[in-house]
């Protein structure tokens, strides 16, 4: 506080002391100070005056559930497009089917199951997939696996093979061989043979203790069989259904036995078959016209020439 002095004719005389002006009146009128205060009060509780404290809180919590809500909802959309939850099998199979369609099914849904690796989009290996199922079944020709990009579920495309021949195994046992030499299915002889009667039956010299999935024959071999198979359909007197094959590993050599005639064939599989096959029905076709019959076999496994006998 300062004291002003004045003069008065030559003599200092005090004045009293002049009063202060409030700062927060020089800055603020009564209603703004009482505007200030308000907004103080309100920082203070979190609540502005007149406002209801429950609808506050509600409203908050209202809040957080719809943001953890659109949260579990990116969630969930991101778990169905990552996650894999079963397989839908289609089997592109035959007239002379070695399982039913329930049996594919069944079996590509076992081996989906047995790994949790296969319910992840990104951890499915198709290729590991398709090798496992051929495996576990060998009649599989081709399989498919495709991961869908949007949905839940494996697409499974499997191709099976048809059986060309019965296979003579030991132990009361018969398999089936497809056109590719391999041993796909084997069963008790009497319910292969009641369900693939029409099949020619064949026999492999030495003995061979054959097991599932394995290659019986080569592929030049199969040719023979299944050219024979197709020529020798029982549709004409020269062109009688094979019943039986017998192969003899150390001579490479066929011999062959038809139904209804007495005279059976020879071949080898170190000739060119249609060349063999060929002469075979030329000659049975002769025999027909001529009223010959071959008396125990012919052989053609020579190019160019067939021996009668």
């Amino acid at each position: 506080m300062r004291l002003q002095s004045k003069k008065i004719k030559g003599r200092r005389t005090k004045l009293a002391p002049k009063k202060s002006v409030s700062t927060v009146g020089k800055y603020y009128s009564p209603s703004m100070r009482g505007q200030r205060e308000g907004l103080n009060s309100s920082r203070g509780d979190g609540l502005s005056p007149g406002r209801n404290p429950r609808k506050f809180q509600i409203k908050s919590i209202a809040r957080v559930i719809i943001k953890w809500s659109g949260a579990m909802g990116i969630a969930a959309v991101l778990l169905v497009n990552v996650l894999l939850g079963g397989v839908s099998v289609k089997a592109r199979t035959n007239e002379l089917n070695v399982r039913s369609q329930d049996e594919y099914d069944n079996a590509v849904e076992e081996l989906f199951n047995q790994s949790i690796f296969n319910r992840l989009k990104f951890t499915f290996g198709s290729d590991n997939f398709e090798q496992e199922l051929r495996q576990k079944l060998p009649e599989i020709d081709s399989a498919v696996a495709v991961v869908p990009l949007v949905g839940t579920k494996l697409q499974v495309v499997v191709s099976v093979s048809r059986p060309v021949a019965r296979q003579a195994l030991g132990g009361g046992k018969q398999g089936l061989i497809n056109s590719q030499g391999v041993l796909i299915h084997v069963d008790d002889s009497t319910a292969v043979l009641s369900a693939f009667a029409d099949l020619p039956l064949i026999s492999v010299s030495p003995t061979v203790d054959f097991k599932l999935a394995q290659q019986v024959f080569t592929s030049k071999e199969m040719v023979v069989v299944s050219r024979l198979n197709a020529e020798f359909d029982g549709t004409a007197k020269e062109r009688h259904r094979v019943e039986s094959i017998s192969y003899s590993i150390e001579k490479r050599e066929f011999t062959v036995r038809f139904r209804g005639a007495p005279y059976y064939a020879k071949l080898t599989s170190e000739t060119a078959p249609d060349l063999q096959i060929g002469a075979l029905l030329s000659a049975l076709k002769d025999l027909e016209s001529s009223g010959g019959v071959a008396g125990e076999y012919i052989d053609v496994r020579v190019v160019g020439r067939v021996f009668v006998k």
